[in-house]
């Protein structure tokens, strides 16, 4: 899990042409500038809310009420701004704010870092979209045989790790010599839902990025996942399963062998403003894990699987070597747009490293891998 809430130190605080009490604020040990308060001092500790976290109802959230709350999710989301020119990422918190939820004995012992999630009760905004369940007929009968609470495990698939790419700002490391040079590829950040198929020991399942929705026995998920039934699945919103039928994945995971996984985004209509353009549903591979030997495949590998098997990868940018030297020059990197034209949501950058992907550095999720998200994407671009 993200430290969505953490505290954090000031660096420093630079102007803001025009504006006498807020300035640029940046931290010691992540890479997030937010705009905050002018008198903040360098090493005075803070507390730093990512964006795309969702703050709980509580008095010390009330003045974020008029621009941020969201009835859906029942919370105030925090987001992106820009101002004279700069965006902020998130929201900066003096602790004089919160005071009420952090006793003075904890705060005063609380090192730079401390992770705040869950004393805050800050959630991450999540990307899942419900399952629609038939009203009546039969093929609600055949549903509920899938979705029933004795036939889907509680929880993610046990043998692969959710799919959560890390920021770049939270790996300030990056910039160190040590990394100058090493070989990278580049693919567009694709704008939609992570999901994941996977079959393993005679098991195939379907998970959205949270959770399991499907799991069954191979030859009979086989039978109820075939392209003949993709038009049902697709008819009652049943979107996961509809591209499990769709890409038969089942049939394309065993041609594999035992033990693989493929996780994806999945983008089109109805899904995420359908930022891509596209007519109808389709995914984009960006993992393939090979569960016997517990490691994701490089991008050579994970391209040659695909093609063999009829799996469309995300879009490709190039291989090069790791010579940007600062948060800066990514973010300029990560702009551009997808082939509609419309802003895209940015990049991802992992280890080029023949088939197998190299392990992960600190707080990189599963491999060696983070991703750029493009501010002009975050302020609404078009």
């Amino acid at each position: 899990m993200r430290n969505l809430a953490s505290v954090q130190t000031v660096k420093r605080v630079e102007d803001i042409p025009g504006k006498d009490r807020i300035g640029y604020v940046s931290f010691n040990k992540v890479e997030w500038k937010v705009i905050g308060e002018k008198n903040l001092t360098p090493g005075q500790k803070v507390v730093y809310v990512e964006y795309d976290s969702i703050l709980p109802v509580h008095p010390a959230f009330e003045f974020l009420r008029k621009r941020c709350y969201s009835e859906k999710y029942q919370g105030f989301k925090i987001g992106c701004m820009r101002m004279g020119g700069l965006v902020s990422y998130g929201l900066l918190l003096s602790y004089e704010s919160v005071k009420d939820l952090i006793p003075q004995a904890l705060w005063d012992s609380c090192e730079e870092g401390k992770d705040l999630t869950a004393l805050l009760k800050v959630q991450k905004f999540e990307d899942d979209v419900p399952v629609i369940r038939m009203k009546k007929g039969f093929f609600r009968r055949v549903l509920d045989a899938v979705f029933g609470e004795k036939k889907v495990p509680a929880g993610f698939i046990p043998f692969v790790q959710k799919s959560d790419e890390t920021r770049a700002e939270t790996l300030p490391y990056l910039f160190d010599e040590k990394w100058r040079g090493k070989k990278v590829y580049v693919t567009v950040k694709v704008d939609g839902q992570s999901g994941t198929f996977a079959l393993n020991r005679g098991m195939f399942y379907a998970a959205s990025r949270n959770q399991i929705l499907y799991a069954e026995k191979e030859a009979k998920a086989a039978r109820e996942l075939c392209p003949a039934r993709e038009g049902r699945y697709q008819k009652y919103g049943q979107i996961f399963l509809q591209m499990a039928a769709k890409y038969d994945a089942v049939k394309k995971l065993k041609a594999y062998g035992s033990g693989i996984a493929v996780q994806f985004e999945q983008a089109g209509p109805r899904i995420q403003k359908n930022h891509l353009g596209l007519g109808s549903l389709q995914i984009f591979v960006f993992n393939v894990y090979d569960v016997e030997r517990g490691r994701y495949l490089g991008w050579d590998a994970l391209k040659s699987f695909c093609a063999q098997s009829g799996f469309p990868t995300v879009p490709f940018v190039e291989k090069r070597v790791f010579d940007w030297k600062n948060m800066g020059e990514l973010y300029e990197y990560s702009k551009g747009s997808y082939e509609n034209g419309h802003v895209r949501e940015g990049v991802v950058i992992r280890a080029d490293s023949g088939d197998c992907m190299d392990g992960p550095e600190i707080n990189m999720h599963a491999m060696w891998s983070f991703k750029v998200i493009n501010p002009d994407y975050l302020l609404g671009g078009q």
